[in-house]
């Protein structure tokens, strides 16, 4: 029971970051009169056809930069990981006192990825049964395993109200459970990404 009540939790932490997110992205679209614009870009499953090329290009464009050394390194010293990113991205760090959660939102424009850690008391590589038996309503599609590091990680499809189709990749790895969402435009940049991730 209390591993469903912490993935519960878990759940609505995540809702908790994509309205933070959706303020930053407001925020920014006042400062310079584009707030509709990215919104509806960032934020939502009514994509125009603009929306998804702006996005598709962007992914390319940073997937270019990783390829071609234009990259920085992100470090979490206290945690102990570090992974190389695009150039010109930034980084929100948030914390959830309570639990000990952490967020990352690393984004450039309307493309980046969000990275939630959870303590975890468990010792195990995740699966599709494993994830649906605490949250059974959640949608998995197309899961495969995959190395991140050392750990073993699900990457899977799912869906979000807000986002429309996600790219979700999760797995544990001392004493923390990773979560990253990001759309499904970012596949390959996410990729190229997570090769570079060091525990």
């Amino acid at each position: 029971m209390r591993k469903k009540s912490k993935f519960k939790i878990i759940l609505i932490a995540m809702a908790v970051v994509v309205i933070i997110a959706g303020f930053f992205v407001f925020k920014k679209g006042l400062d310079n009169g584009t707030v509709f614009n990215d919104i509806k870009s960032g934020f939502s499953n009514e994509d125009t056809s603009n929306d998804l090329v702006s996005r598709v290009e962007e992914s390319k464009s940073s997937l270019s930069d990783l390829q071609s050394g234009k990259k920085q390194t992100y470090t979490h010293a206290e945690i102990g990981f570090s992974f190389d990113y695009p150039e010109g991205y930034n980084i929100g760090e948030f914390s959830d006192g309570l639990d000990g959660e952490q967020q990352l939102l690393v984004q450039k424009d309307s493309v980046g990825f969000q990275l939630k850690i959870t303590p975890f008391e468990e010792d195990v590589t995740l699966t599709e049964e494993r994830i649906e038996e605490d949250v059974p309503d959640i949608v998995i599609n197309e899961p495969i395993q995959i190395k991140v590091g050392e750990a073993i990680a699900l990457a899977f499809l799912s869906e979000s109200e807000s986002l429309g189709q996600t790219r979700e990749v999760w797995w544990v790895y001392r004493g923390y459970l990773y979560q990253i969402t990001t759309y499904t435009e970012f596949d390959e940049t996410m990729v190229k990404i997570l090769e570079t991730w060091r525990f």
